[in-house]
């Protein structure tokens, strides 16, 4: 009787033991699973690691660049404003320039139809032929001189302005 029940202990244990060790052969069949799923997450771990160094890098790299951009813009800007201020009193010398030729000009445009008045009043009332071509010749001997006179101040004065365009892009000519 006992050799009979250490006979069903040791299949039992056997049978134990068969069945341990399917289960722990199946536990080691899901370990090698789970242990290959995280080598591979490990590994697109480190990937991404990596990935993401490699792109902070490139976003300081890009965030320098932006700083300088932006550095290039505000000295673009800043030009730009000089410019424009400069533009605005440029034009206001030509402004003042133009207002003084034109008083120049109207003075100047009196001073012709004085002229053309005596002129046909001596051709009108002097009888001597001579006298009066002698006359019409120092009048437009004095024009001419008048003339190159005046090319002569629009030159010294403000040569710098001579050649310059202040215009505000609206319209491509000066109203004088």
């Amino acid at each position: 009787k006992i050799r009979e029940l250490q006979r069903t202990k040791i299949l039992e244990n056997k049978k134990l033991i068969e069945y341990l060790k399917k289960e722990n052969k199946q536990l080691r069949k899901a370990h090698q699973k789970v242990k290959e799923k995280h080598d591979a997450h490990k590994n697109n771990n480190d990937k991404l690691h990596d990935s993401n160094s490699a792109m902070g890098f490139e976003f300081d790299g890009l965030s320098e660049e932006a700083a300088r951009v932006h550095k290039g813009y505000d000295n673009t800007m800043t030009t730009l404003d000089k410019a424009k201020a400069q533009n605005k009193q440029l034009k206001d010398q030509v402004m003042k320039v133009q207002d003084t030729y034109m008083a120049q000009a109207e003075t100047r445009l009196q001073y012709q139809r004085s002229m053309a008045r005596i002129l046909n009043m001596i051709q009108d009332r002097c009888h001597n032929g001579g006298m009066v071509e002698d006359t019409v010749v120092l009048a437009l001997e004095c024009e001419g001189e008048a003339k190159a006179v005046m090319a002569q101040l629009d030159v010294e004065t403000e040569p710098d302005l001579l050649f310059s365009d202040v215009s505000d892009g609206s319209s491509g000519s000066f109203n004088f």
